[in-house]
């Protein structure tokens, strides 16, 4: 999690994620976020290519 803000209006949570491929962004809204039971809905905007970035993901020892 990049980035996390409670909102108001028709959502009421913002949330910005950087994952390394749309597979591991699918894998946080399914087994992560999907295993909330309080969440309904979700709308997910995926941005490919970066506009501005807050720093780089980092590969931990177990990735490699």
């Amino acid at each position: 999690m990049r980035f996390t803000a409670a909102t108001t209006g028709a959502t009421n949570l913002l949330v910005a994620v950087a994952a390394q491929d749309l597979n591991g962004l699918y894998a946080l809204l399914t087994e992560t976020v999907g295993a909330l039971d309080d969440v309904r809905a979700l709308e997910v905007t995926p941005i490919l290519s970066p506009v501005k970035r807050t720093g780089r993901i980092r590969v931990s020892d177990q990735d490699k």
